[in-house]
C-alpha cells in the first residue's frame, strides 16, 4: 500500500457505533470533525461468514507492505479491524506485515481493533507509521497478538518505531500480547483499558522485551498506558538498555530489569513500579529505577534504585 496523492483531505465522524460490537470506530462524513489527508481504505466490514480483516485480509502466505495512506474506519465482527494476519495450521503457511509509513485509524473489532496477528504471523513496525484511535470490545485495541495454546507456534510483533496512541479495549488499550512483543523504538501513549486501569499500555501474558522506545508520556504524568504482566509460568517482562516506561507498571510474572528507566512516581505506595509480590522472580539494576523523590545529586543512582526497591518489597 503506497500513497499516490498524499495531500487529498477526506472527512470522518469519529464517534460512530461499529454495528457489531457498539464501539467507537471513525466513518466517512463530508461534515465530519476529522480529516485525513492522501489515500484512504475506508468502510470496509467483515460478515459471519467471513468476520475477519475489515480493512485488509493478508491470508496465509501473503505479505503486505504498507508505505503511505490510511486505513480508516473499517471494522471487523472478529478479529482485525484495520488488518488480520492470516495463518493456516493444516499447510502450515503464514502471512507477514510490514509498515514503514501510513496509517492505521479508527478501526474497531471484538480483537485487534488496529491490527490483529495470528500465531506463526509477524507484524513489523517502523517509523512514520500510526496506528490510532483504534477499539477493540475485548483486548488489543491497537494490536492483539495470538498464540497456539501449549505451542511454540506464536504471533509476533516487532516495534521499532512509529507510535500507537489513543487505543481503547476492554482489557488492553494499546498492545495485547499472548504470542511475542520485541519493542525497540516507537512510543506507545494515552491509551486504556475500560476494565482494567494496570493494561491500558500493555497486557503481556507470554514474551514482551523492550530494549528501547516509550511508553506513556513523561509531559503527562495521568497518561493511563499501563504496564500489566500477568502471572502464567511463561510470562516474561524484559526491560533493558534505552527503554523508557513513564506509566504504571504492574507484575505479577517474572520482571527482569537491567538497563531501561522506569519512572516512579513519588508516592511510593502507589508506586509505577506496581505492587511486586516479596517472593517474585526479579532481577534490578540501579540503572533501571529513577525515583522521583530524590532530587539529583543528593543520592547516587544506586542508592535511588535500592531505596525504590525496598519501599515497594516490603509492602
Amino acid at each position: 500500500i503506497a500513497d499516490s496523492n498524499a495531500s487529498t483531505p477526506h472527512n470522518f465522524y469519529p464517534d460512530y457505533k461499529d454495528s457489531a460490537w457498539h464501539i467507537d470506530m471513525w466513518k466517512l462524513d463530508d461534515s465530519g470533525s476529522e480529516t485525513v489527508s492522501g489515500g484512504v481504505i475506508t468502510g470496509g466490514s467483515s460478515d459471519y461468514a467471513h468476520n475477519d480483516g475489515g480493512g485488509v485480509l493478508v491470508n496465509a502466505g501473503g505479505t503486505l507492505t504498507m508505505t503511505g495512506g490510511s486505513i480508516v474506519g473499517c471494522s471487523a465482527i472478529g478479529l482485525g479491524g484495520g488488518v488480520r494476519l492470516a495463518y493456516d495450521s493444516a499447510i502450515g503457511k503464514n502471512s507477514t506485515f510490514t509498515m514503514t509509513g501510513g496509517s492505521i485509524i479508527g478501526c474497531a473489532a471484538k480483537n485487534g481493533g488496529g491490527v490483529s496477528i495470528s500465531p506463526g504471523c509477524t507484524f513489523t513496525m517502523g517509523p512514520g507509521s500510526e496506528i490510532r484511535n483504534c477499539n477493540a470490545q475485548s483486548g488489543g485495541g491497537g494490536v492483539d497478538i495470538s498464540a497456539l495454546w501449549n505451542s511454540n507456534i506464536i504471533g509476533r510483533f516487532i516495534m521499532n518505531g512509529g507510535t500507537i496512541r489513543t487505543c481503547t479495549g476492554l482489557y488492553s488499550g494499546g498492545v495485547d500480547n499472548s504470542g511475542s512483543f520485541i519493542m525497540s523504538g516507537g512510543t506507545i501513549k494515552a491509551s486504556i483499558s475500560t476494565q482494567y486501569a494496570s493494561s491500558g499500555g500493555v497486557r503481556n501474558d507470554n514474551q514482551f522485551t523492550m530494549t528501547g522506545g516509550t511508553i506513556g508520556d513523561p509531559t503527562n504524568l495521568n497518561d493511563a498506558s499501563s504496564v500489566y504482566n500477568t502471572s502464567s509460568q511463561r510470562v516474561i517482562l524484559t526491560i533493558c538498555d534505552n527503554a523508557k516506561i513513564y506509566t504504571n507498571v504492574t507484575n505479577v510474572g517474572i520482571l527482569n530489569a537491567d538497563g531501561g528507566k522506569i519512572t516512579v512516581s513519588e508516592n511510593i505506595t502507589k508506586t509505577q513500579l506496581g505492587l511486586l509480590p516479596k517472593d517474585m522472580q526479579i532481577k534490578i539494576s540501579a540503572a533501571a529505577v529513577q525515583y522521583n523523590g530524590f532530587s539529583e545529586g543528593e543520592y547516587t543512582e544506586e542508592q535511588r534504585a535500592l531505596a525504590a526497591w525496598e519501599a515497594v518489597k516490603n509492602k
